[in-house]
């Protein structure tokens, strides 16, 4: 348990490396699957007539009281660290982020805990211990379902049937219910540690809803049903904005997972439904752009929490709380050899340096995230900015600053490149609704749409690029992704730093 918890901060310190800024001032305003079990499909194969109404729109429940849930997730850091307050070592007013960090009057965590419990197994903290292990079988067994039937590619391959979907909706109906009644509320702040003992089981539940998004989207396909998918896109957009206030790194990238799991499947089965209308579509844009507008901007949010995590490591190493035989021992078992310390190195620290160089980094990145992406050299900072911080004697800085996690920065530039993609993919497929083929220039579509541009590829500062297949005759919208080459959407990018463009387009018709 302790390495899990080790290896859970290391990878929040390595979000921070390369993640682009720290948000100056304080916060007011508003990764990990579950375990693959593979799971034998049911013999049974009940008659679709018999199943309950497809959940399009979810008949209300009974009012939960969120009085009787927990009110924050365990082991909150609910009041200021005793280091915060002084200007002269921080790069924002730590105490007026927490002052800022309270929960709202009416937060919506709690209904979410409830939402969530129905779904995975590692809400345990939601329930008393006999209820909770009387309602354990059930909720595994849901999520294992979740998690093989919202399996894309086996969907559009017609592995699943319809008849497997709509059971698994069915049996998610509750959750879903619990999760509208969460989303009632205007306000949500979910209430974590931040430190080596912090769990998010908030975060990793989360996930499950999203899948459950997909599989809604599939099931409008195949039902014809425009309002059910516009509910699922609503309700887990909703989610992901409700995920991000005051949120650490993996929060904040658990959020940007689900949203990429929406815009595929808005590709793959909303762009492809068979009475999809121009009305539609503008309704999907317009759902898209009201979610960016409302949602706060996550790296922004990660990082400031990211901050205080690495100072109070910094503490804990400094007081004793932490010690240097064992913090060496761990880190350097999960760096397994890309990075390594010493314990030996660690006992002349000096700590003031230290602080002061994580301050002066958090100032750097926070100019590098007002630059546009295209304009930064990847490993600008590596290169320049850590040999300064070694050079100072800013040991444990510079050594959690070099990391060839790509963090959120990167991120959030893969992100706005998706959202731009998707956003003129669904111009163009409106644009073959109203015309019978896709436009040969993309400029054409998104006018039509009543966007003011083609919208700009964050890799190169130029317009998204833009084809049609040669085979389907449908629209193929890409960037050029991390190595800035066009590869004419020839080569999918699968990750950070790799070669090739990041493509949005439609999932083929069955």
């Amino acid at each position: 348990m302790a390495r899990d918890i080790f290896t859970r901060n290391c990878w929040l310190l390595v979000c921070f490396s390369f993640s682009g800024v720290i948000l100056f001032g304080g916060c007011s305003g508003d990764s990990t699957a579950p375990s693959d079990v593979p799971q034998e499909e049911s013999t049974a194969s009940p008659n679709a007539s018999s199943l309950p109404p497809p959940p399009g729109s979810f008949p209300s429940g009974s009012a939960l009281s969120p009085d009787s849930l927990p009110q924050t997730l365990p082991k909150p850091a609910l009041e200021a660290p005793s280091w915060a307050g002084n200007e002269q070592e921080e790069p924002f007013s730590v105490k007026k982020c927490f002052e800022d960090r309270k929960a709202p009057p009416d937060n919506a965590a709690p209904l979410y805990f409830a939402a969530l419990a129905e779904v995975s197994p590692i809400m345990e903290f939601v329930y008393p211990p006999a209820r909770w292990q009387a309602k354990l079988p059930q909720v595994r067994a849901l999520q294992e379902e979740i998690y093989r039937i919202s399996d894309t590619d086996a969907l559009k391959a017609g592995r699943i049937s319809l008849i497997e979907v709509e059971r698994v909706l069915a049996k998610a109906r509750p959750a879903l219910e619990k999760l509208d009644q969460a989303q009632k509320k205007k306000q949500c702040v979910f209430i974590t540690g931040l430190g080596m003992d912090t769990l998010l089981l908030h975060a990793q539940a989360a996930r499950e809803f999203a899948r459950l998004g997909v599989i809604q989207l599939f099931h409008a396909n195949a039902r014809d049903d425009f309002p059910e998918a516009e509910q699922a896109i609503n309700r887990t957009l909703r989610f992901v904005r409700d995920l991000r206030p005051r949120g650490c790194a993996v929060c904040q990238l658990v959020s940007v997972s689900m949203e990429r799991m929406v815009l595929l499947g808005i590709a793959d089965f909303t762009l492809t439904q068979p009475g999809l209308t121009p009305k539609d579509c503008d309704r999907l844009l317009a759902l898209l752009a009201e979610h960016q507008q409302a949602s706060r901007p996550f790296a922004l949010e990660g990082l400031r929490m990211e901050y205080i995590a690495c100072r109070n490591l910094l503490e804990d190493l400094r007081t004793g709380r932490l010690r240097k035989e064992q913090f060496v021992e761990d880190f350097n078992n999960f760096s397994e050899g890309r990075l390594s310390l010493q314990v030996e190195q660690l006992r002349d620290i000096n700590y003031q340096t230290e602080i002061l160089a994580l301050k002066r980094a958090s100032l750097t990145l926070a100019s590098m995230i007002n630059q546009p992406y295209y304009q930064l050299t990847p490993d600008q900072f590596e290169k320049v900015e850590i040999p300064k911080l070694r050079a100072e004697g800013a040991l444990i800085t510079a050594t959690f600053l070099v990391s060839p996690d790509p963090g959120l920065l990167r991120t959030q530039a893969r992100l706005k490149a998706e959202f731009a993609g998707m956003q003129s993919l669904i111009a163009a497929r409106r644009y073959m609704l109203v015309h019978g083929k896709a436009p040969l220039q993309l400029a054409e579509a998104v006018k039509e749409a009543g966007m003011k541009e083609v919208p700009l590829d964050p890799f190169n500062g130029r317009a998204l690029c833009y084809g049609v297949e040669q085979v389907t005759g449908n629209p193929v919208v890409y960037s050029v992704g991390y190595d800035r080459v066009d590869n004419r959407a020839q080569m999918d990018c699968p990750g950070f730093d790799q070669p090739g463009d990041i493509i949005c387009k439609m999932g083929e018709k069955r």
